[in-house]
């Protein structure tokens, strides 16, 4: 009951943003939550679109990126950063998957002084463009993918990315996950979980389809041409 009350509230205020469409929506809640080792490690989990949503478009202006973070009652303050960024070449068992991250915003959760556990939404808007991946073999036919990450500034196991087996809108690979850290800049990873144990992560996106930047200015400069000729 939790779970379709989490999930209806996500929908719900993803919805409301202005021309946004739902693209993504993973909540199906565990009974597991991913911490962080470092401060300075991002944890990215794989997110997968469907190519019908897209409408031929090969890129997604973000709008709203949410997760769960999972908390416990004496959970500290912690910052939660949220990060994007592009799938890169076709095969996602490399750290090389993981292209340049781009940071999305930051939310501070104060400390809980609360009983039990709690799985607090936490959003952020955006106006990043991102371009997405139809290439990664082995993925989901049918589907572009990009990566949504989380960054938390207090690595207390009272804080943690929840866990999920499955959503409503989007596909996801759970069976690993990906990490990069911000001093090095650099990607390590993908994180295989034990399995049988479910390895996605608590996202919903909203946005609008678009063509990739570089697809758009060639259109542009294209029916710039076409507008000279005709002249």
């Amino acid at each position: 009951m939790k779970n379709a009350i989490i999930a209806a509230a996500v929908l719900s205020s993803l919805a409301g943003a202005a021309n946004a469409q739902v693209f993504y929506n993973w909540d199906t809640q565990t009974g597991s939550r991913y911490n962080p080792a470092s401060a300075t490690t991002v944890a990215f989990d794989d997110a997968f679109i469907s190519n019908t949503l897209l409408g031929g478009n090969t890129a997604i202006t973000l709008d709203t990126v949410t997760v769960g973070i999972r908390r416990t009652a004496a959970a500290p303050a912690t910052d939660v950063s949220i990060w994007a960024a592009p799938m890169i070449g076709t095969d996602l068992t490399t750290p090389g998957a993981v292209g340049t991250p781009v940071l999305l915003g930051t939310v501070s959760l104060a400390a809980r002084a609360g009983t039990g556990f709690v799985t607090e939404l936490v959003s952020v808007n955006s106006t990043v463009t991102m371009a997405l991946n139809s290439l990664i073999a082995g993925a989901t036919p049918n589907f572009s993918g990009l990566f949504i990450g989380v960054q938390l500034s207090n690595i207390s196991t009272e804080n943690g990315w929840r866990i999920v087996s499955g959503g409503t809108v989007g596909s996801n690979f759970t069976d690993r996950f990906y990490t990069y850290n911000t001093v090095t800049q650099l990607p390590a990873g993908p994180v295989a979980f034990a399995p049988g144990t479910p390895s996605a992560f608590m996202v919903s996106i909203t946005g609008t389809a678009v063509p990739t930047p570089g697809a758009a200015a060639l259109l542009g400069l294209g029916g710039l041409a076409a507008f000279r000729r005709r002249r």
